[in-house]
């Protein structure tokens, strides 16, 4: 093993990501004087659960044609009452002077995001009657590369992966991150620390980013700092079958007839429909909350494995002829990001004739995004010195189910950490030398390399994924949570005797995967705690044997680690704007039937 060099450098602010957050985090810190170094686990600008986007991204309307200049926008439609919506959706976790925030600051930094994409050549389609800009993925990925090259003074790390913070006495001063091609380790010493690392992705079917761990609430975690709402993951559908679409969220966008204008039926694989009940069935595609509806109605009414497959859209009543219209009406709106036939490099062309000849598509729910993260105020301030968390990192805005926007919530959560870590800076100046820290976390490092473990850090991941699509999934009951619990556990036992065949720190696989899989064993053993002391439904967490929305449990459940340990306590939201209402639901079907009315 070569002897391990430290690289050191020093600035005001360090956001760690790639991506909207922590690039919009980079560029507020940098307008506000500050030198800023950006560190990104991938390439930075093309990583990222943002690269994934495959519908759009939207304010409210009168922020729309007031401050990005849309007149075509419904300017009815008011910061008020999107902050209105966001709190209702939430099942009343919103905490209100988060939802504030995102409604206030989401505006002036999409106005920068898209002059970022007006320079950057990229085409985004303001539809006045859903209030959305219609985007790809590689469409925001150019956005925000663009971002980086107009910060002036940034520098950039691609390819360096964070593994801790340091700390000068409780104060978060920088991290150690790990260069993944030179196996060189870099120390950033900085006055303050912004993590925009994304969420966490507990399951075996991915339909984002495979490296989605939980990195940043890990790391967060490690140096005093809590997390909340980990038992709230949001569930798409998600493609199984054909093999070569497995993984892509085509099926989603299948769902929302502005895309693909094509009605289909939902079976499990005995052939039973899998209908929604009224009012639901009257929901429009494009209506976020339907992200919850699907996932329930069609989870509740099978015995099947919907986190691994045996879901069907059945296209049986459309004709040959309806099935192409739709794929062609489909292929010339996203023409304007893909080649001819394509999207996101899937051939829909293969596509389309797989489905004339079966009339079938098989599908999974697969999880797009974890509203849990980092306790924040509204500063994005995690509580401690020096520390903050914004975009999916965070928790706080969305409560139990997403109903706002989640690129411009890493938009807004990035253009107010990046003012916050400024002026924290201002009046804190710069942490003492960080220097001893930094090698110790890099001495824990080099023992893991050297050891000859018996278990592979890979093995691990897997491991993690399949205990959370057994008994973390869609719906979830004491028995299952139980037996994740236990499997976790045994997880944790063997992580200390993986072992790292490899001593040579350059792109070393088995390394990376201990690194990422003791984060994601963090934030799922969160997630299953939480969700075994919520003894009720609410948003995406729904219990088989706790059907009710109880307000016993109208709170957030927090963790930290307290002696190694996770610990739970409760807190409950701000809600000096809106009161919740006064009694309990049935089931979540109940609520959303009220507040959908």
């Amino acid at each position: 093993m070569s002897e391990s060099v430290i690289r050191k450098y020093t600035c005001d602010v360090l956001c760690i990501g790639g991506s909207g957050a922590a690039v919009s985090a980079a560029h507020m810190a940098s307008a506000a004087g500050k030198s800023v170094i950006l560190m990104s686990k991938g390439k930075a600008g093309r990583s990222g659960n943002a690269i994934m986007v495959g519908g759009g991204f939207g304010i409210d309307g009168y922020s729309s044609r007031h401050v990005l200049g849309e007149l075509e926008a419904d300017e009815t439609y008011t910061p008020d009452r999107l902050m209105e919506r966001i709190v209702k959706y939430s099942f009343y976790l919103s905490d209100q002077r988060l939802a504030r925030q995102f409604v206030t600051d989401a505006a002036p930094m999409v106005k920068v995001f898209l002059r970022w994409a007006k320079a950057a050549g990229q085409t985004m389609l303001f539809s006045p009657k859903g209030g959305l800009y219609a985007v790809s993925g590689n469409c925001i990925g150019r956005t925000i590369a663009q971002g980086i090259k107009e910060i002036p003074g940034l520098t950039t790390f691609s390819d360096v992966m964070a593994v801790d913070l340091v700390k000068d006495g409780d104060r978060v001063a920088g991290v150690i991150g790990l260069d993944l091609y030179t196996g060189e380790y870099i120390h950033v010493e900085a006055g303050a620390t912004i993590l925009a690392t994304g969420g966490y992705q507990p399951y075996t079917l991915k339909n984002t980013i495979s490296e989605i761990t939980g990195d940043g609430m890990g790391m967060a975690l490690r140096a005093g700092a809590k997390v909340a709402d980990m038992e709230f993951l949001l569930y798409i559908p998600t493609a199984v079958e054909p093999e070569f679409l497995r993984g892509s969220i085509i099926p989603y966008l299948f769902t929302i007839p502005i895309f693909m204008p094509l009605s289909f039926r939902v079976v499990d694989g005995s052939g039973g429909e899998l209908p929604l009940r009224p009012p639901f069935d009257k929901v429009p595609g494009s209506n976020k909350a339907m992200k919850l509806i699907y996932s329930s109605f069609w989870s509740l009414g099978t015995d099947a494995d919907v986190m691994r497959g045996g879901l069907y859209y059945d296209y049986s009543d459309h004709t040959d002829e309806e099935i192409i219209r739709a794929f062609d009406h489909f292929l010339a709106h996203y023409g304007h990001w893909h080649p001819k036939g394509k999207y996101n490099g899937y051939d829909m062309i293969a596509l389309r004739d797989e489905l004339l000849r079966t009339k079938r598509l098989q599908f999974a729910l697969g999880n797009e995004y974890s509203n849990g993260g980092v306790v924040v105020d509204e500063t994005m301030s995690s509580g401690v010195p020096g520390l903050y968390a914004a975009g999916e990192t965070a928790s706080g805005v969305f409560g139990a189910f997403r109903a706002g926007d989640g690129l411009a919530e890493m938009l807004a959560h990035g253009y107010r950490a990046g003012i916050s870590a400024a002026e924290y800076v201002e009046r804190a100046g710069m942490p003492g030398s960080t220097d001893l820290a930094a090698r110790q976390v890099v001495n824990e490092v080099e023992a893991v390399l050297k050891r000859q473990g018996s278990c592979r850090s890979e093995t691990l991941l897997r491991e993690i994924n399949r205990c959370a699509d057994e008994g973390f999934g869609v719906i979830r009951n004491e028995a299952g949570l139980e037996k994740a619990a236990l499997a976790l556990d045994g997880i944790a036992r063997k992580l200390d005797r993986v072992g790292i065949p490899d001593q040579d720190r350059r792109y070393n696989l088995d390394l990376c995967h201990y690194l990422e899989a003791r984060n994601l064993l963090l934030c799922v053993t969160a997630g299953v705690m939480a969700a075994r002391e919520r003894r009720e439904s609410r948003g995406t967490h729904v219990r088989s044997d706790y059907s009710a929305v109880d307000q016993a449990f109208l709170c957030r459940i927090c963790l930290q680690l307290d002696g190694g340990r996770l610990v739970t306590s409760r807190i409950r939201p701000d809600l000096s704007e809106l009161p919740p209402p006064g009694r309990n639901y049935s089931d979540i079907h109940a609520y959303l039937a009220e507040i959908m009315a």
